[in-house]
């Protein structure tokens, strides 16, 4: 299937990798699948993701190497995105991590061409790796120029441990 796609809200269960390797333009999740997104998507030539407030988790390796995943769109109700959900979308110039989040996995939201990320003063653990590597061998390979942080000194401390360049903003 391709072009725009939405799961219905009478689906309540998606089985481990039944879009891997698909070739959908946009997917729109229900929160009828439950409070944790499982690992569907990975590998798939999915572009846009749009997930609808009641999802709290975003498993472990949903969209691994989806790498021609542009935006994603998450709910407010995001507590944790685990280890590798967004690891090698090589595509994605931004990433908005929604206030509310609490948990970052290892070497969750990585790409070559992001160049921001924004982080809420909710988030309290950032795994190791979490972002875009800016040191050592992998310098060259990566966009990323700046964590946009809001209010975090947890944040703060992490982008400073791994050389991120930090831009600090409260809103008002």
């Amino acid at each position: 299937k391709k072009g725009v796609f939405r799961i219905p809200n009478t689906v309540r269960q998606i089985v481990k990798s039944a879009f891997s390797c698909c070739e959908l333009d946009e997917v729109f999740i229900p929160s009828s699948i439950g409070k944790t997104l499982p690992c569907f998507f990975e590998f798939s030539r999915i572009k846009k993701v749009v997930i609808q407030e009641g999802v709290e988790c975003i498993e472990h390796s949903a969209f691994l190497n989806c790498t021609f995943l542009e935006e994603v769109v998450l709910p407010n109700t995001i507590k944790r995105i685990e280890s590798q959900a967004f690891n090698g979308c090589s595509r994605m110039k931004s990433f908005t991590i929604p206030d509310g989040t609490e948990h970052i996995g290892m070497w969750s939201i990585t790409g070559k061409n992001i160049e921001e990320i924004y982080i809420p003063s909710s988030v309290n653990n950032i795994g190791i790796e979490a972002f875009p590597v800016r040191k050592s061998y992998h310098k060259q390979d990566v966009a990323l120029k700046v964590l946009l942080i809001h209010d975090n000194a947890y944040a703060v401390q992490y982008a400073k441990e791994n050389g991120f360049e930090i831009a600090m903003f409260l809103l008002t």
